[in-house]
């Protein structure tokens, strides 16, 4: 632009204009001010609200969810947003969130989001779990998915890790951990799949059947869990994962997940 404006000017004797770098610098910075001026208020128009509630889906009966809220309550409560959370089975609950007639999934693992698209997730992760193998059996040792393949084996709908892990076999599914540890309890299978806090957790009500069920594998699958909002929030994501990575920092986030699981 310079050197264009250079070439404009012409000597004053020439009888033709004469055009000032200068002048040109000041009306092309002027010229710039507005169109970033116009930019600005278009974008303005168009900027992203936050809504004032959401309503994320959580599978009923499970302690891993019921701690996973009590975080985002906390963190939607310090954006000003109410959380409302819809408990219903874990397939559905991934497929409300990813047709948008919910505004998110509570906590997941990180392939959910790849494989339900219209799912994005907030970056820094909720929580963490193991998934492990319960049952009365005595004398076996699971260190393998594969090796769960001779027995009879539930896990819960839509709890896509163990979904994933038992891919191939012939499973029993089950609700939520109640339904799951019901069935083991009443012989409809050999081994079941939970997370250490979940199963942990539904043992320490049910004392009899404690004394007969046991961990028999290492960890089968850890992994972070992280909170999954329909696209049409894509917006509220930093937002939200500025607020974790807070909580986190000050140590708010593991005093919450230390905490007992209350069932609502």
């Amino acid at each position: 632009m310079l050197k264009f404006l250079q070439q404009l000017k012409r000597d004053e004797h020439s009888g033709s204009v004469f055009y000032d770098v200068k002048d040109h610098r000041i009306g092309y910075g002027l010229a710039l001010i507005t169109l970033v001026s116009s930019i600005n208020f278009a974008m303005a128009q168009t900027a992203y609200t936050p809504p004032k509630e959401v309503t994320i889906t959580a599978i009923p009966g499970t302690p891993t969810h019921t701690i996973a809220a009590k975080v985002l309550h906390k963190a939607y409560q310090r954006l000003g947003i109410k959380m409302n959370v819809l408990h219903v089975p874990g397939r559905r609950a991934l497929t409300m969130a990813n047709n948008g007639q919910a505004d998110g999934d509570m906590a997941r693992i990180k392939q959910v989001a790849e494989e339900f698209t219209n799912l994005r997730s907030v970056p820094t992760p909720i929580t963490h779990f193991q998934g492990l193998a319960y049952s009365k059996l005595k004398q076996v040792n699971i260190k393998h998915w594969q090796e769960l393949a001779p027995y009879q084996v539930g896990i819960i709908r839509g709890i896509r890790y163990a979904e994933i892990g038992t891919s191939g076999m012939e499973v029993t599914y089950a609700q939520d951990t109640p339904h799951l540890f019901k069935l083991l309890e009443f012989d409809r299978v050999q081994i079941v799949i939970d997370t250490r806090a979940d199963g942990q957790e539904e043992l320490d009500k049910r004392e009899k059947l404690k004394q007969q069920v046991k961990v028999i594998s290492s960890p089968l699958y850890s992994a972070a869990l992280y909170h999954n909002l329909h696209k049409r929030h894509a917006n509220l994501i930093p937002m939200l994962d500025r607020i974790v990575k807070e909580m986190k920092h000050s140590g708010e986030l593991d005093r919450l997940l230390s905490q007992k699981p209350v069932k609502p």
